[in-house]
């Protein structure tokens, strides 16, 4: 009998080398309508797999639910059905910059529990700089506000929670914290441990002291542009591979 390599993928086939994590399963509709010869695959947990090709370059999209715990799942089983390039397509917290805003994490703050099971808390939590260096590249492009910086990951985000957490706003915005979300620092993290690159492109939905919501009139064509941005970040990082290999 074949057997599944994973618990809630239920996948006897493997997956391209490039994964895109999503929370928000509706935001697999908006990667399909960009992908040549999507197909989605809903299994266990309310984990969904899409997979198709964007430019050239083969990829899957997975959406994951909300949360450090999940996200790590995902990535074990995204690794062990081939994965080697996590790219975190999600929302966060604005801290330093407006609502609307894409944000490109150069580091995640480990405020959150999960990444502890896999890394002593004295390792950093850092995307991969070839990954990170071709988004910001690519972001460059695009007409929208963008920022570079770190985020902070938390197990708690309602005002409530962050109240007593007592979250140090003032030194977040001084040390170069742009924004709050809970799971790059996991990502980053758990991509490490199981020798995966990973970079996370986020953008703004909530905005920290107000805790004003981003509009869904606006929220929709923002999220357009952040798959966008995260198609195009994957592109421009194997861009330069194709040349070498077509001019070798």
């Amino acid at each position: 009998m074949n057997k599944s390599r994973t618990w809630y993928l239920h996948r006897l086939q493997g997956i391209p080398e490039v994964a895109i994590l999503v929370g928000d399963s509706r935001r697999l509709e908006l990667f399909s309508k960009k992908l040549k010869d999507p197909d989605i695959d809903v299994s266990h947990h309310n984990f969904a797999l899409l997979t198709g090709e964007y430019k050239g370059v083969p990829l899957s999209v997975m959406a994951y639910g909300m949360g450090a715990p999940a996200v790590a799942v995902a990535i074990e089983e995204l690794a062990a059905l081939g994965a080697k390039v996590i790219v975190r397509a999600g929302t966060a917290m604005a801290v330093s910059c407006p609502l609307g805003s894409l944000l490109l994490a150069e580091g995640g703050v480990r405020l959150e529990g999960t990444s502890s099971s896999y890394l002593p808390i004295e390792f950093p939590a850092i995307p991969d700089h070839g990954l990170l260096n071709a988004f910001e590249k690519s972001l460059s492009t695009l007409n929208v506000p963008r920022y570079l910086g770190l985020i902070a990951s938390l197990d708690g985000l309602y005002p409530n929670r962050l109240k007593e957490e007592k979250v140090d706003i003032a030194l977040f915005r001084r040390l170069g914290v742009v924004g709050m979300d809970m799971e790059t620092a996991t990502v980053y993290a758990v991509s490490r441990v199981l020798g995966l690159k990973a970079v996370s492109l986020c953008l703004t939905s909530v905005e920290f002291g107000s805790f004003e919501v981003l509009a869904e009139e606006m929220r929709r064509p923002l999220e357009e542009l952040l798959v966008e941005a995260a198609l195009e970040g994957i592109r421009s990082y194997y861009e330069p591979k194709k040349e070498r290999r077509s001019g070798s």
